[in-house]
């Protein structure tokens, strides 16, 4: 494993003190899942770009990128956002396991269902749908948050572009 903070690992600790041993329950988890996918579709691209250009371009991974790629435009929005993904889920994978990576899925799905009663979360979706993608394809349950057809919405696009990308 490369230098890094471990915020996987941070955050799959976090998820496992919330969800505790108890969150196997599978009608729940079915029903998670509907919902996320659900939110997750009913995000546009326009949303998507706006998100990537405001709230990822602080990171100093972003910056790096920008440094070396120029300033955020709408032309390299598309790219910017499936460097974004394919960053987060390099790392993810070099710092935890596929169960672990099931375990902060479910935390993200859990947090999820409470999208149409709870504003923080509303204003979080983008950023944990990204984020349950890459948990996603890290524990082999992406079909669960982006179904069969990943070009659905504009998140599964971006999606399936990177894994189009990977396969070759």
């Amino acid at each position: 494993s490369g230098q890094g903070n471990f915020a996987w690992k941070k955050i799959k600790a976090v998820s496992q003190l919330i969800l505790g041993e108890s969150h196997h329950l599978h009608a729940i988890h079915s029903l998670e899942s509907r919902n996320a996918r659900r939110v997750i579709y009913s995000i546009t691209d326009l949303d998507m770009d706006h998100a990537i250009a405001k709230t990822f371009s602080s990171t100093a991974t972003v910056r790096d990128y920008n440094d070396q790629h120029g300033p955020v435009d709408e032309n390299r929005l598309e790219n910017d956002a499936c460097f974004i993904i394919t960053h987060l889920t390099l790392k993810c994978m070099d710092e935890i396991e596929p169960e672990s990576a099931t375990l902060v899925l479910n935390l993200i799905l859990s947090l999820l269902m409470r999208y149409e009663v709870c504003p923080e979360i509303k204003k979080l979706a983008i950023a944990l749908g990204i984020l349950g993608v890459v948990c996603g394809h890290v524990s082999g349950r992406i079909e669960e948050l982006l179904g069969q057809d990943w070009g659905a919405s504009p998140l599964g696009r971006k999606y399936e572009s990177i894994h189009k990308m990977m396969a070759h």
